[in-house]
């Protein structure tokens, strides 16, 4: 149920485009944060200094969290637009935190990651067992819920709205 949702909300072209403009703002975000602290700012370098598979696992998982914020954020929209009135819901938080764990998780954990640098850790991600692969993982598990969250939200407005005729006695 929750995916015919989610195609029925990206099939209207309004929140299709904000899907693709929110993926595209956050994975550009993600990308900068991700090559900040690094000479030249090259991927090439970022590959050299993490290894390959930590750098492939990396870009694959920030471009899911870049697709799945988009998604969240057209979902949100049309959420808010139907009930004319954003609330906070369990869902907006876990959409959240999931994009700021992406966020946050985006650096090289051998030259500090941008983000954490403010908190006073910017090798933080060393300390970690995957290198902060993990703190990406975790944020796709809460955009895959509150994404999920409205999706069942959406499906319960649109349904609450429908009126069904009565059935007429033989």
């Amino acid at each position: 149920m929750p995916l015919t949702i989610i195609i029925l909300i990206l099939k209207r072209p309004r929140y299709f485009l904000t899907a693709i403009v929110s993926a595209v703002i956050m994975l550009a975000l993600s990308y900068y944060l991700m090559v900040f602290n690094i000479t030249g700012k090259s991927m090439a370098a970022y590959a050299m200094m993490n290894g390959a598979w930590y750098t492939i696992a990396s870009v694959a998982l920030t471009i899911l969290i870049s697709i799945l914020f988009g998604i969240y954020a057209a979902s949100w929209l049309l959420r808010r637009d139907l009930i004319k009135q954003a609330r906070a819901t369990a869902g907006a938080l876990l959409g959240t935190g999931g994009a700021l764990g992406g966020i946050i998780a985006a650096g090289c954990p051998t030259c500090g990651a941008p983000l954490l640098a403010l908190f006073g850790a910017p090798l933080a991600l060393l300390g970690l067992p995957f290198k902060g692969i993990e703190i990406k993982v975790i944020s796709l598990a809460l955009l895959f819920l509150s994404i999920y969250w409205l999706a069942e939200n959406v499906h319960q407005q649109i349904s609450g709205t429908c009126e069904l005729p009565k059935p007429t006695p033989p």
